[in-house]
C-alpha cells in the first residue's frame, strides 16, 4: 500500500506530545476552554491537571508567531476560550464582538476597585440610583403619552 497522506508536524515544528495534542484538538474542534482541552486531549496526552494545560497554552502563545490566541468571552460564558492561529488570512474567523466582552471586563475591574475602595462603591451605587430615577421618569412619561394617544386621560 502507498501512504496517501503524510503528517509533517513533527518534521516542520518539532512539537512535543503535549502541544501537539492541544493543537490537534483545537484544529479538530475549534476554540475551547482549558478544561475542555484537558478532557478532550487526554486520548493523545494525559495532562495531570489544569496547570499543566495552562503551561502548554502559555508556551504555545509565547512562540513567534503565536500558535494560540485568547478569544474574548462570549455572552453567557464564564470561561476564557483559546483558539489556534493557523487559519489562512481569508479564512480567519471573527474574534467575536468586542463590545460583548468589554462590559464584563469593565465590571470586573470596577468590582475589584470597589472592594479595595469603599468610596468608589458608594459613587457607583449613587450613579445607578440616579440612572434608575431617570428610567422611572421616562417610563412615567411614556405611560402618559400612551394614555393620551389612547384617549384614556
Amino acid at each position: 500500500r502507498v501512504e496517501r497522506f503524510k503528517h509533517d508536524v513533527d518534521a516542520k515544528w518539532e512539537w512535543p506530545k503535549a502541544p501537539k495534542a492541544l493543537m490537534t484538538e483545537l484544529l479538530l474542534r475549534g476554540p475551547q476552554t482549558l478544561g475542555e482541552l484537558r478532557t478532550r486531549a487526554s486520548r493523545l496526552y494525559a495532562f495531570e491537571n489544569l496547570e499543566a494545560v495552562s503551561a502548554v497554552v502559555d508556551w504555545l502563545s509565547a512562540q513567534t508567531p503565536p500558535w494560540l490566541t485568547v478569544l474574548p468571552r462570549a455572552v453567557g460564558q464564564s470561561a476564557v476560550r483559546y483558539g489556534h492561529t493557523l487559519y489562512p488570512p481569508d479564512e480567519a474567523p471573527d474574534a467575536g464582538p468586542p463590545a460583548a466582552a468589554a462590559p464584563v471586563r469593565a465590571a470586573e475591574r470596577s468590582l475589584a476597585t470597589a472592594t479595595s475602595d469603599g468610596s468608589v462603591l458608594q459613587s457607583q451605587i449613587e450613579a445607578i440610583q440616579s440612572e434608575m430615577a431617570d428610567l422611572h421618569e421616562q417610563i412615567a412619561s411614556l405611560r402618559r403619552r400612551l394614555d393620551t394617544l389612547e384617549g384614556r386621560m
